[in-house]
């Protein structure tokens, strides 16, 4: 039923006709009488009426499934055969389903000095709260109590609750789900609070003993609530990571001793600069420490061994095996016979190679020398000879240049007599900025390069000499890319005539058997770039 003035009272009456179970309405048909008023009612929310049932005359009872829980109010309406009726009604509460309750699972718990919390997943649907009760084991757990001491209360979706003011002790600690229909599951745990840890005082270094591999630390100190006692000895390189990490009894240069001792040794030391480290550590593992330096004097160190060296025009690499241990650092340096020596380079033991560099044209000799912990130096030394850095070759010359209106560019072009490894050509577009510049690598044989994807303009060309150690001269010469030419008519041989390409390419080509050498060469390639140059003079501006 539409169109009710929500807000205004209304009254609703039924009335039924007799329908045709082929279709359409009986002929004749015949309508009931009104039913009964229904007491005035306020529209509001619209709702479906979805539950309802037919049951037979001789029917003495009648259900409606499929119901949401929920007050009701049932009509039973009873049709005579001349389609009167008449209705009774009652209201019916339609309860809940209860909830399938589970208990918490317990996935952990964290134990303070004075304070329990235990992590758990719980349902996430039906669920009011969760209570947290701990008391001490052999307590007998009540069913449910949330006003207790050991106890807290958190809401749904929570997964840890946490009890405080706890004293030492195990503890049961119990989990209970409260559903909103108050039904209750529960789940258990021991869970122990460790007693406050005693510390102790720190012990008092009266004595400290050095040799060549070993420290000894003499001390004094409390012995009531003492575990043992640690000594650690770290070198001063590492100080930074042994304080991170200020006590391990089983790091390498280290030693437990019991509570009673008065000294503790640490052996198999390098020589170096040591921090002495010594631990109290209490019954409760507490620990207090007292730190003291110490010195083990080092062995003369082994000289760096050199393997074998390189040198470039200006540099040398020296290559160094490992050094030996007492070996601080090594430093290498080259010296001319007629010259003063190069800059040091100072490296460490670890390093296997160093390069010199900055070095003139000359005969070396490199000297490599290794530095003690305890200041002792050894060397090592090798000659090498830096040769003199060749002088870069001399640019190429452009003897033509040709393009295409398909994007071709073609540079001609006569190398250096000597010095050169291969050639580059570059052509940058003039005027477009947006344009990709064009570039190819050339083998030091070539005498022209193509480039492709050219579009119409002009671009700056250029032909670099590329030497065995680095570029050397280049030369330029400016190429337009021409458009396009309009459809021609067929030649004799059935193509289409193009006169600025077919010209240039017939042109503008080098001879096809290359000059021999020197003058005769020289002069060959600048007839025929005289030759080239008149036929594709609208080519190259």
């Amino acid at each position: 039923m539409t169109g009710l003035a929500n807000g205004l009272p209304t009254t609703c009456t039924l009335t039924a006709r007799a329908s045709n179970p082929n279709g359409g309405f009986l002929t004749p048909y015949v309508t009931s009488k009104p039913s009964a008023s229904t007491p005035a009612f306020t529209p509001g929310v619209a709702r479906t009426i979805t539950g309802s049932v037919v049951v037979p005359a001789d029917s003495t009872e009648a259900t409606v499934k499929k119901v949401e829980a929920g007050k009701y109010t049932c009509t039973l309406t009873t049709i005579s055969t001349a389609n009167d009726i008449a209705q009774t009604s009652l209201n019916v509460e339609v309860p809940a389903a209860p909830i399938e309750l589970v208990p918490a699972t317990i996935i952990g718990t964290n134990a303070s000095y004075d304070s329990i919390t235990v992590f758990f997943n719980g349902q996430p649907e039906g669920v009011r709260s969760f209570n947290l009760l701990c008391l001490p084991k052999g307590t007998e757990t009540p069913a449910f109590n949330n006003q207790a001491d050991g106890s807290v209360v958190v809401p749904a979706g929570s997964s840890e609750a946490t009890v405080k003011d706890l004293e030492a002790g195990v503890y049961t600690c119990t989990v209970t789900v409260i559903s909103t229909d108050s039904q209750i599951a529960q789940q258990s745990t021991d869970v122990t609070v460790p007693r406050r840890p005693v510390a102790v005082a720190a012990p008092e270094i009266t004595a400290v003993d050095a040799t060549s591999d070993s420290v000894t630390v003499r001390f004094s100190g409390a012995k009531a609530d003492v575990a043992n006692h640690n000594l650690a000895c770290a070198s001063v390189e590492a100080v930074a990571a042994f304080s991170a990490s200020p006590f391990n009894n089983l790091a390498p240069g280290s030693v437990v001793v019991p509570a009673d001792a008065t000294e503790a040794t640490v052996t198999g030391l390098a020589p170096g600069t040591y921090n002495c480290t010594l631990t109290s550590i209490s019954t409760d593992d507490l620990i207090s420490q007292s730190s003291t330096e110490a010195v083990v004097k080092p062995a003369p160190p082994t000289p760096a061994s050199i393997t074998g060296s390189e040198a470039t025009y200006d540099a040398a690499t020296i290559f160094l095996a490992s050094a030996g241990e007492g070996v601080k650092e090594n430093r290498v340096s080259c010296t001319t016979k007629a010259g003063p020596p190069s800059a040091t380079v100072t490296v460490e033991p670890s390093v296997g190679s160093v390069e010199i560099k900055d070095l003139a044209a000359g005969d070396y000799n490199c000297t490599v020398t290794t530095v003690g912990v305890n200041g002792l130096t050894s060397a090592s030394s090798t000659t090498l000879t830096i040769s003199p850095r060749p002088e870069p070759p001399a640019a190429p010359s452009i003897i033509g240049a040709a393009a295409t209106p398909e994007g071709e560019i073609t540079v001609y072009f006569t190398g250096p007599a000597k010095g050169a490894s291969g050639f580059s050509l570059d052509c940058s577009p003039e005027e477009a900025a947006d344009k990709d510049p064009l570039a190819v690598k050339l083998s030091a044989s070539a005498g022209n390069g193509t480039l492709t994807g050219a579009t119409p303009g002009p671009y700056n060309c250029s032909v670099t000499t590329l030497g065995a150690v680095s570029g050397g001269g280049s030369a330029s010469v400016r190429v337009t890319v021409p458009e396009a030419e309009p459809e021609a008519a067929l030649t004799p041989a059935g193509k289409k005539a193009n006169p600025v390409k077919d010209g240039a390419k017939a042109a503008a080509a080098p001879a096809a058997e290359a000059p021999a050498s020197g003058a005769a060469a020289t002069s060959a390639a600048l007839a025929a770039a005289t030759t080239a140059l008149a036929a594709v003079l609208l080519l190259v501006v």
